[in-house]
């Protein structure tokens, strides 16, 4: 258990701590003057910060890697209107310290097994034995990691459980969109949601809701025609052939919109115009709550969130 603890989002300019945090990025870097310094971003519940410390060896960074737990004697300053730390002392944490990993991981707002259940209901609502059996066995399949991993590096979602909250969120909105447009095939779109972004599994290398880095085989082939490839499998592991593993692949192809943002064809079918508008605002409004959950005690505005570029105002007496 932590003691003492500062949260990030609670920290101020000129601040003296002592305290854990773990390792999210960790690089050595070399100043103009030749010397070298470690430059970190270390993290806990609340948010991240940058962290320096300065006359350092080349490799230093190997000592703390991503997922690592740290101690740190640290002075708040601000450095271009951004919060940073100037590393005194630092160590490794130590077992008789008696911090764990979940007392630092971000996680979703929802507990993760709540999370599995919501998504199993929506599974058991698809009619369609073809689409059920597929999405099912992909779920599955990729169980273990989905209830982890983050939904992406930065920008939404990125923390632990972050990608099955993602898709239970968008799920609820999909439940809604229903009611209001009846017309919508309701299989395809729930196996939409569930399927549009499980390819990240593969896409990003990640520890404890933390990506590490993309994977080779995310940076060379993507999430999305990862997805449609295990789609095409699974379909085939199971007998399962006709149009709507087309259609569910379609799904898949064309949830971000535009090939301009990387999806290889446009929305076709109104499901899939769908499933992208609800990726959109699901993207951004989640990025908008974490900003409003993370703001400094007694400030109405965010910071800056980085999918929208700008900040949000909320007021905590607005009826």
């Amino acid at each position: 258990m932590l003691e003492n603890h500062t949260p990030i989002h609670k920290l101020s300019e000129g601040d003296e701590i002592i305290q854990f945090f773990m390792v999210k990025k960790s690089e050595t870097k070399q100043a103009r003057n030749g010397s070298w310094f470690l430059d970190l971003v270390l993290a806990d519940k609340t948010g991240e910060i940058n962290a320096k410390l300065w006359d350092q060896q080349p490799d230093a960074h190997l000592q703390y890697q991503v997922g690592t737990i740290i101690k740190v004697k640290a002075r708040v300053d601000k450095f271009q209107d951004n919060l940073q730390l100037q590393i005194q002392k630092i160590r490794p944490a130590a077992p008789d310290d008696g911090v764990e990993a979940h007392d630092l991981v971000k996680t979703s707002p929802v507990p993760t097994e709540e999370l599995w259940e919501t998504l199993h209901h929506y599974i058991q609502s698809i009619e369609s034995p073809g689409v059920r059996n597929i999405v099912n066995h992909l779920v599955q399949e990729k169980g273990e990691a989905m209830k982890t991993w983050p939904a992406a590096k930065n920008f939404h979602h990125n923390y632990f459980s972050g990608l099955l909250y993602h898709t239970c969120n968008m799920l609820k909105l999909a439940e809604q969109c229903l009611r209001v447009y009846p017309f919508l095939n309701q299989d395809l779109l729930i196996g939409g949601v569930i399927l549009h972004d499980l390819g990240k599994i593969s896409e990003m290398e990640a520890e404890m809701g933390m990506v590490k880095d993309y994977s080779t085989r995310g940076k060379m082939i993507g999430h999305i025609t990862e997805a449609i490839l295990w789609v095409e499998r699974a379909a085939s592991e199971l007998g399962i052939d006709g149009e709507e593993v087309m259609l569910l692949q379609h799904m898949i192809a064309s949830h971000h919109g535009k090939m301009e943002y990387g999806s290889p064809v446009t929305p076709k079918i109104p499901e899939a115009e769908v499933l992208h508008w609800l990726d959109m605002m699901d993207s951004r409004m989640g990025a908008v709550e974490d900003a409003i959950l993370t703001r400094k005690p007694g400030e109405s505005w965010t910071e800056r969130i980085r999918i929208l570029g700008t900040e949000m105002y909320k007021s905590d007496h607005a009826g």
